[in-house]
């Protein structure tokens, strides 16, 4: 059996632990984690840091917000293999922001309709974002001419959070 240390390396005769450092000093945390670590983020959090969120138990989370805001990523299809359509509800009281709700689960497009309607009815949003690709486009189009009001993003995830990962750091 095979055993180390955190912090040693696997093999230091092929990659000493000086070698390591400076690599990853040299392309970043998470290209590191990546290719180094077989992990896609490094611990703590790549673009977003673990440490950004605080923790509040269900009794001293506010009962009333300025805003409620719910956020779809949905998914084309259900598979064995497939990502799930994911709903998260946040509320929005002055500067902070609360996870109210996260919905996680493979959907058909007819599902999908219905639970949106649903978790809409449940926490009465004063947003809702619909990613405006995949099964998306067809939920937006499908709600609309239901007189609900869903909106796309104007910019994509990966710009968004890059924009806001940068003021933090």
């Amino acid at each position: 059996m095979f055993s180390r240390k955190a912090g040693e390396p696997l093999h230091p005769e092929w990659a000493p632990l000086e070698y390591l450092t400076s690599m990853e000093q040299s392309i970043g945390k998470a290209l590191f984690a990546t290719q180094y670590q077989q992990r896609p983020a490094p611990a703590g959090g790549g673009l977003v840091q673990a440490e950004w969120f605080q923790r509040y138990a269900r009794e001293d989370r506010p009962k009333h917000f300025d805003e409620i805001i719910q956020s779809w990523d949905t998914a084309n299809t259900v598979t064995q293999w497939a990502d799930w359509t994911v709903c998260s509800t946040w509320g929005r009281l002055g500067e902070s922001i609360y996870l109210l709700h996260v919905d996680r689960e493979p959907l058909l497009f007819p599902d999908l309709v219905r639970v949106v309607r649903r978790l809409a009815d449940q926490f009465d949003p004063t947003v809702v974002l619909i990613e405006d690709h995949a099964s998306g486009t067809q939920l937006l189009q499908v709600l609309r001419e239901q007189g609900f009001g869903g909106s796309s993003p104007t910019s994509n995830r990966s710009a968004w959070i890059c924009a806001s990962s940068s003021d933090r750091t």
